[in-house]
């Protein structure tokens, strides 16, 4: 009977979680992340915008963090927490973000170029997003982009 109770308490849970789409994959070195609507991941990081506006995650087994949208400053999304302060900055017309910051399991200080296609409007859409994993996929800094050969 527990277990029946368990596992009808889980289907709830599920039926009432809202499906984020999948915009698609980015690869950083040698990990490849997951992209959907608000949602950043892969088996060392996940990272969700949650309702309340934050930035919820954890990277590896490490304990969890919350970084949440503060006072902006310009043009810039500051967004802090316990160990963490993060810049965001959607620049030339949509065409780059400005990360620069540090979380408790890494920093950024980067400016990152966006092209089209859904993972990308979704880096311009939410840029904290893209600022988390970078800092925690440990780019530090990026002085542009190889072109292919």
């Amino acid at each position: 009977m527990r277990l029946q109770i368990v596992a009808f308490a889980f289907a709830a849970l599920a039926a009432c979680a809202t499906p984020r789409a999948y915009r698609g994959n980015l690869i950083v070195g040698r990990s490849t992340f997951d992209i959907e609507d608000g949602r950043v991941y892969n088996a060392i990081l996940d990272v969700s915008l949650s309702p309340d506006g934050c930035a919820h995650g954890f990277v590896r087994d490490r304990a969890p963090f919350e970084i949440c949208p503060g006072k902006p400053e310009g043009n810039v999304e500051r967004w802090t927490g316990p160990q963490a302060s993060l810049g965001v900055e959607v620049r030339d017309g949509g065409r780059s973000v400005s990360c620069d910051g540090y979380l408790p399991y890494g920093e950024v200080h980067v400016v990152v170029p966006l092209g089209a296609g859904p993972v990308n409007d979704e880096f311009r859409k939410h840029p904290i997003l893209l600022a988390t994993l970078l800092a925690t996929s440990g780019v530090i800094t990026l002085k542009g982009v190889p072109s292919p050969r």
